[in-house]
């Protein structure tokens, strides 16, 4: 999380999204950070239980469940990103 956020310093990945957060006011990034708490929340319920999002999880294709999951799991990842790049720039 804190090398993504020394490359957004220095202009690289997510660099447009770490701009964003130094336009926000204080209250404005503390609900950025609830708001990236509730969805790396859920997306971690999701991970544990995938059959909450999916009723039918059982009957996808193992290739399809596997995608699903790394999708949620790339979202946490983000999320924890922004979530400490935000938490930063609130310092």
């Amino acid at each position: 999380v804190k090398k993504a956020y020394d490359a957004a310093i220095a202009g690289g990945k997510h660099s447009g999204q770490l701009l964003q957060f130094m336009k926000q006011t204080p209250k404005q990034l503390g609900n950025s950070i609830a708001s990236f708490d509730d969805l790396i929340a859920e997306h971690e319920m999701w991970l544990a239980n995938p059959k909450i999002k999916y009723p039918n999880w059982d009957s996808m294709s193992a290739d399809y469940q596997s995608r699903v999951l790394s999708h949620w799991q790339g979202d946490i990842d983000r999320a924890k990103i922004y979530k400490y790049m935000a938490e930063q720039v609130l310092k």
